[in-house]
């Protein structure tokens, strides 16, 4: 397993979502500590985000990092999809 370590953001994004984004966002969670390279939702991302990857949950994104050795998936952003356009 791994541990799941949110953002300043994250967190703030996480603690500010409806009831059931939340819902879809803990199942996601749940997702990547257990496999967090590979899944139908899962992208590895290139380019200005290269090292990253993303969980697709409906319309939003979850950026994320692994360190494999020990066992940590941080994530880096939540939020729209359409929002990630800007963080480039």
């Amino acid at each position: 397993m791994f541990e799941i370590i949110l953002s300043s953001n994250s967190q703030k994004f996480y603690q500010n979502c409806n009831s059931q984004l939340a819902g879809k966002l803990n199942g996601a969670f749940d997702d990547l500590s257990i496999q967090p390279f590979y899944g139908k939702n899962i992208k590895k991302l290139k380019g200005s985000f290269e090292g990253l990857y993303r969980y697709r949950v409906r319309d939003y994104r979850i950026v994320y990092s692994i360190e494999k050795e020990i066992r940590i998936v941080s994530i880096v952003w939540i939020g729209n999809r359409k929002e990630i356009n800007k963080k480039k």
